[in-house]
């Protein structure tokens, strides 16, 4: 059953955010146009004072970076956005939950509205916003936050995947590994280093090296890709004797003919007990 996207909820706070954000920028004057150098020094500063445990100091100096990208870029930018993710960060560290609240509404919508509903950007917000919301003591919500934060993240990966196979397709096969590895290292973070999900984009870049003739890079993924699916329940993944016929495939290629021999008729069981 689908659950209510979350974007849908936040445009009933939109209105109230905006009166926020008045709020906030009304405290100091219109300031001139902030270079690029500025916003990197009011980055650092607040990062650092919030890696001092100077929480109210850093929230000041957020502040101070929010209004003036509303002033410079309009209240609905990408840039505005991030600084109201960052102060709500802060917000719900401070226990000011409403304005929180309200931060991450705004900055959700206008990263949604700007790139898609699907950009990890929105999961990052999302993500903020289910912490908020445990805090709080909804936690009902904040469950139904978290599978739509970690559908973001599975559709992400499913595009980079997609990525790699295309340019796989046109033979681009440098381009394609590096868009495998990228792909690697999202899952691993957002997944664990084990997850059967992991062993699968493992065994994507396998036969990107396989066919390249990387024979020995390509052994060492889809031998941690089995592992993986080996400890979750091999016989549990429909993938699984494919990966031991695709290692069994670049072990014959490397000389080792009597071990893809034992690999192509334990692919055969389980192909036999499975049908």
């Amino acid at each position: 059953m689908r659950t209510e996207r979350p974007s849908s909820i936040w445009w009933r706070f939109v209105a109230l955010v905006s009166l926020l954000i008045l709020f906030r920028s009304t405290s100091s004057v219109a300031a001139a146009q902030t270079s690029e150098a500025a916003w990197h020094d009011l980055d650092t500063k607040a990062m650092t004072l919030f890696q001092q445990g100077k929480h109210a100091e850093a929230i000041a100096v957020t502040e101070d970076a929010l209004r003036r990208a509303v002033q410079q870029f309009g209240p609905d930018s990408l840039n505005v956005a991030k600084y109201q993710h960052n102060l709500a960060k802060l917000d719900t560290l401070q226990h000011r939950y409403g304005e929180a609240e309200l931060l991450y509404a705004h900055a959700l919508v206008t990263v949604q509205g700007a790139l898609g509903p699907d950009h990890p950007q929105a999961a990052a917000i999302v993500d903020g916003y289910v912490a908020l919301l445990q805090k709080m003591g909804r936690n009902q919500e904040a469950a139904s936050f978290a599978i739509h934060s970690r559908q973001l993240r599975s559709n992400l990966l499913n595009q980079m995947a997609d990525q790699s196979e295309a340019l796989f397709q046109q033979q681009r096969y440098p381009e394609a590994a590096a868009a495998a590895r990228q792909t690697i290292q999202l899952a691993e973070r957002e997944l664990g280093p084990n997850d059967p999900d992991v062993a699968t984009y493992l065994n994507d870049l396998a036969t990107i090296y396989y066919t390249q003739g990387n024979d020995a890079e390509a052994q060492k993924l889809y031998r941690r890709a089995l592992t993986i699916l080996e400890q979750a329940g091999a016989r549990g993944y429909p993938t699984y004797p494919t990966m031991l016929e695709n290692y069994a495939l670049s072990l014959r290629r490397s000389g080792n003919v009597k071990e893809a021999d034992k690999l192509d008729a334990k692919a055969k069981r389980i192909r036999s007990t499975t049908h």
